[in-house]
């Protein structure tokens, strides 16, 4: 144990009594301690010594009303003590007498975060807002007295008073970000979407070069509807930070919605001279571009996209058909066909590759591609009706029968193979045998009205009036 600084032991009290509270605190001898101090201090009254081993005994016994008014006496006997308060404070706080740990170092910032704190621990925010209130009107400049009252009034739920602690605070302290994001936030869930913009217009003032205001603002203008100060926030931060690929996105998207793709586009291309491998950049211009309907510019991109990423086998299918759309079937060729050299037992490449030679009628390259593939895939319907096409686009009737008999064999339920076979047969004035296809068709599909309307629409077409009435 020891001492209290500065307080001097009685003149009476002898060396050996001394010796004796010394030795019953150090060995936790509270109960004797607090007799002998009792006794001590009707041996020498005015000893503020005594009084505060008192108050140290009573304190450890847990006999509060004895250690507060030991303690008590001994400031009145040395008013200027400073480990008599600190001891009394001590007390307080041990029993949750907030307001009076308060009283006793009433201008001391670290005693009121202290028990302001402890206040929050115990849940008492009434006593905790109070105490800061009090620090509040004493340290005027100290901005974190505000926002600690801010973060009290929010658990309460009582948000108004948060943000007015919030813009009391950002007054002190116009330069602490910390602020003004907690207000922002804290308007962003009010709804108060004008608060939040006049807020950060502010914010911006202050900090020209930091992105992430611009950022909130774009956000919040969006919610807003307001499109145009959307785009200006992106085009600022865009200024300011050209590494953020995000933000090249988010504004080409905002300019599509407000139909400028043109403008679109040049930011997308923008971003590609500061990104000019991103695949996902690559990918979302060319999405655009195929939506636009510019693709030819599509095609120059997917041809970039495939020379970074050549394993990607989807790439080849969407290069292919863009340059089959636009005209270009030798290089549609060319890619399908590093498709399946890549890919040789993938089949879809192969129809791709069919389709493409159907589009510009390269029939004879659709045939031997085709004879070849059936081979590989016996079963798959695609190869037969694509090669039942070209027979008939040949004017190649009976082939186009045969495979016609293979794949009524292998697909009985597929009606449309009976009317292509049909209106092939009408053109050509093969008639009688049109309408014994017809009624194949009709044994297999007796409910279909469309192939009794056939029917008769040929029997008419041959003279046979009675058997289409009937």
């Amino acid at each position: 144990m020891q001492f209290s600084a500065g307080v001097k032991p009685a003149a009476l009290a002898s060396a050996g009594e001394l010796n004796v509270i010394k030795f019953l605190a150090d060995n936790n001898e509270h109960k004797e301690g607090l007799a002998f101090c009792n006794q001590a201090i009707k041996l020498s009254p005015d000893d503020t010594f005594f009084y505060m081993q008192k108050g140290f005994f009573a304190r450890k016994l847990g006999k509060l009303k004895i250690a507060l008014d030991a303690f008590r006496d001994a400031i009145k006997l040395s008013p200027g003590n400073k480990e008599i308060y600190q001891n009394l404070f001590e007390l307080y706080c041990e029993n949750l007498f907030f307001e009076d740990a308060v009283r006793i170092c009433p201008e001391d910032r670290k005693c009121m975060d202290y028990v302001f704190e402890l206040c929050m621990e115990h849940n008492d925010t009434k006593n905790a807002i109070e105490i800061y209130k009090k620090a509040a009107a004493i340290f005027t400049s100290h901005d974190d007295v505000h926002t600690a009252l801010a973060s009290v009034h929010y658990k309460l739920n009582d948000y108004d008073k948060t943000v007015e602690e919030l813009t009391k605070a950002i007054n002190i302290a116009p330069l602490n970000k910390d602020t003004y994001k907690s207000l922002f936030d804290l308007f962003l869930k009010l709804e108060r979407y004008e608060d939040a913009v006049f807020l950060y217009q502010k914010a911006i003032k202050n900090w020209p070069g930091d992105v992430e205001f611009y950022k909130q603002l774009a956000s919040v203008y969006y919610k807003l509807k307001n499109f145009d100060n959307t785009i200006k926030m992106y085009e600022s931060i865009i200024a300011v930070d050209k590494t953020e690929k995000i933000i090249y996105v988010k504004l080409a998207n905002i300019l599509l919605k407000v139909n400028k793709e043109e403008e679109a586009i040049d930011v997308f291309q923008e971003a590609l001279s500061i990104f000019p491998v991103d695949l996902d950049l690559l990918n979302r211009f060319g999405k655009l571009l195929i939506k636009l309907n510019k693709l030819i510019s599509a095609s120059n991109i997917y041809s970039r996209i495939l020379e970074i990423n050549p394993d990607s086998m989807e790439l080849y299918t969407v290069l292919g058909r863009l340059y089959a759309n636009i005209g270009k079937h030798r290089e549609a060729e060319k890619v399908f066909k590093s498709a399946i050299k890549k890919q040789p037992h993938e089949i879809k490449f192969y129809l791709e590759l069919g389709n493409m030679y159907m589009k510009f009628e390269r029939h004879l390259d659709g045939l031997e591609l085709y004879q070849d593939v059936i081979k590989k895939w016996p079963n798959e319907k695609e190869i037969y009706e694509n090669l039942f096409f070209i027979f008939l686009d040949s004017q190649k009737f009976d082939q186009a029968v045969e495979i016609f008999k293979d794949l009524r064999s292998l697909y009985p339920n597929n009606k449309f193979a009976y009317l292509y076979l049909f209106n092939s047969f009408y053109m050509n004035k093969q008639y009688e045998a049109g309408i014994s296809l017809l009624k194949e068709a009709i044994e297999k599909f007796p409910i279909d009205y469309y192939l009794f309307m056939k029917l008769g629409a040929v029997y008419y077409a041959v003279g046979k009036v009675s058997e289409a009435v009937d």
